[in-house]
């Protein structure tokens, strides 16, 4: 697991919930294809995605690794959060029946069909239940005939009723329904209906209750068993009631013609790569719109109209030289104040254009290794970060990049360096960290020359050794919108520090094999003893030769003080040293000369 992962994986148990986090990491891990580690992950997620994109991307990433039951969970997560998204019952559905469980994908199949009708896959078809063991389809009502309930006889009237003065009216004959149709019944929902148990208002007891009219005018309840009883000082209703029933038909069928348009409005998901094509990455601010172009046929002329054009070609006795050479004017840069326009072009098959200070390549892997040293401040510091700032917006998009600062150690940008800290035994050491990484860097040419004490260096050495590969490592970032805005910030913020050591950026930059190195720098370092600058210079170019075979271009920023260590590190590998002036003016070719003698 590497260090970008690890700090992933904290901000993830911090916050689990965070999809933005948990997808990072599950692509971190696609890309050098822990599938293990990738299915686990999403195993893990206690919550569904929060959208679509999100859910396309968790999918997309599974095709990707091949592994399937951490994309079952989160899908069935996020078809019980969005139930009405057709596009999550259908993939879902899918998932389940790849997994082997088909009969929950039938249920989530037929609610996709239930959703979006258009939504088909064939192996899904196979496994739906036969129409015989489906669940019946509703039946239209039909209206009833006219029907006449039976008569009870009601109970014996209790003694309180037998006890006034007037004599008991006979009980109302039950009228026969008329012919002239059914009687409309109200439906009734089943928390409504009346408990068996319970006694109704005249101590009887029945099921759905239907107002008629009584020939004595009366208004009477018909109960389930026959019964009858009389409901007094009730006004009639039946027509508020038919009023009410139409109002609530007439607002459902609006409604229910509202929602089918606004379904019909909106754009239908494409389902991921299971079944259909992938969500386009929305990473990038930029998207590419078709353009169509009306063509209009050119009019024909007539003969007579093509004779009245004459042309004369004629050849110059002047050859305009081909403009191929290496020498650079000059000149300030763009008139004083910057490189001129930067411009951003999507890399191609060989590379994009990469430029620095005036110097350019086309390169695939770029590493900048530039000089924070204390040394650096005043109008350099600002000239770099205004310089640096623009190499890098314009980077093409795709182009893999690295950002290597330095002074007496050296760190990747967006680690952060402690000030110069003094232990017991007397030596001194700055602290890189990178998360909860630390990285000691002591001070001194080795671990035999180390400030104990007695004048300070310059120099530092790393504490875990000093060979290639023992240096602190990082993976390269590709180019996109985001990513450099986040690089640009670490140029902005990143403090200047005390030393002055090429060796381990430069070895840095080496081990990870790019196309092309910018070296800038603003002047010389000392050596160890013993050890020569040329003796140095030599060691870098063999790693070179050895791994990346990189293309260093150097930039020395307004001191000649190394033009021949500079030089040497640029024409041994095919690179371009410049001289940048402090007016912003830079200096390479034979124009470097002529400023020599001056």
């Amino acid at each position: 697991m590497n260090p970008v992962e690890k700090l992933l994986h904290e901000g993830l148990s911090s916050d689990p919930s965070d999809w933005s986090v948990r997808l990072e990491l599950a692509q971190k891990l696609a890309e050098r294809n822990a599938s293990e580690e990738f299915d686990q992950l999403l195993q893990e997620a206690p919550v569904a995605p929060g959208d679509e994109t999100q859910a396309h991307q968790v999918v997309e990433l599974a095709n990707q690794c091949q592994v399937w039951e951490g994309v079952k969970h989160v899908l069935t997560l996020f078809s019980a959060a969005q139930p009405d998204s057709a596009w999550a019952q259908f993939t879902c559905a899918q998932t389940l029946l790849h997994t082997g469980d088909s009969s929950t994908a039938a249920v989530h199949y037929q609610k996709a069909k239930e959703l979006d009708s258009t939504l088909t896959d064939p192996d899904l078809e196979a496994i739906l239940p036969a129409e015989e063991d489906a669940a019946p389809t509703p039946v239209e009502a039909v209206e009833p005939e006219p029907v006449v309930p039976a008569a009870r006889p009601l109970r014996p009237p209790s003694e309180e009723e037998t006890s006034t003065e007037e004599e008991p009216k006979p009980a109302a004959p039950v009228r026969v329904l008329p012919d002239s149709g059914p009687v409309a019944v109200a439906p009734v929902e089943p928390e409504a209906a009346i408990d068996h148990s319970a006694e109704g208002p005249h101590g009887l007891t029945g099921e759905h209750i239907e107002h008629v009219d009584t020939e004595e005018g009366d208004r009477a309840f018909i109960v389930g068993d026959g019964e009858m009883v009389h409901a007094h000082d009730r006004e009639p209703d039946a027509k508020q009631k038919v009023s009410a029933i139409a109002v609530a038909v007439l607002v459902h069928v609006v409604l229910i013609v509202l929602l089918g348009l606004v379904g019909l409005a909106m754009p239908r998901p494409k389902p991921p790569q299971i079944t259909a094509n992938a969500v386009a990455n929305l990473d990038e601010n930029v998207l590419e719109q078709e353009e169509i172009k009306k063509v209009k046929r050119a009019p024909v002329q007539t003969a007579a109209a093509q004779m009245q054009v004459t042309t004369v070609t004629g050849a110059s006795q002047v050859t305009m030289p081909e403009i191929t050479t290496n020498l650079t004017t000059f000149d300030p840069i763009g008139a004083g104040e910057n490189f001129g326009t930067s411009m951003s072009f999507d890399m191609g098959e060989d590379g994009g254009m990469v430029s620095f200070f005036g110097a350019k390549s086309v390169s695939k892997k770029v590493v900048f290794v530039v000089d924070y040293s204390a040394s650096m401040g005043g109008a350099k510091d600002k000239l770099m970060r205004k310089e640096l700032t623009k190499s890098i917006e314009a980077l093409p998009n795709g182009v893999q990049y690295q950002l290597i600062l330095f002074s007496g150690p050296a760190w990747f940008a967006g680690q952060e360096t402690s000030k110069a800290k003094k232990f017991e035994d007397g030596n001194i050491a700055h602290i890189v960290k990178d998360g909860r990484d630390e990285f000691v860097w002591y001070e001194g040419w080795d671990k035999d020359h180390r400030h104990n004490g007695n004048k300070r260096s310059a120099l530092y050495h790393y504490s875990e050794g000093d060979d290639i590969d023992d240096l602190p490592t990082a993976e390269y970032i590709t180019a996109t919108r985001t990513k450099i805005r986040k690089t640009l910030d670490h140029v902005k913020e990143t403090p200047l520090s005390f030393g002055t050591d090429w060796r381990w950026p430069l070895m840095m930059a080496i081990a990870m094999e790019p196309d092309t190195i910018f070296f800038m720098t603003d002047g010389a370092f000392g050596t160890g003893k013993g050890v020569s600058k040329k003796d140095m210079i030599d060691d870098l170019l063999a790693l070179n030769r050895r791994g990346s075979k990189a293309k260093i271009n150097t930039i020395c920023m307004m001191v000649l003080n190394a033009r021949t260590e500079l030089e040497q590190l640029a024409d041994s590998t095919r690179g371009e040293f410049t001289l940048v002036l402090e007016d912003g003016t830079v200096v390479r070719g034979k124009e470097l000369d002529k400023f020599g003698k001056k």
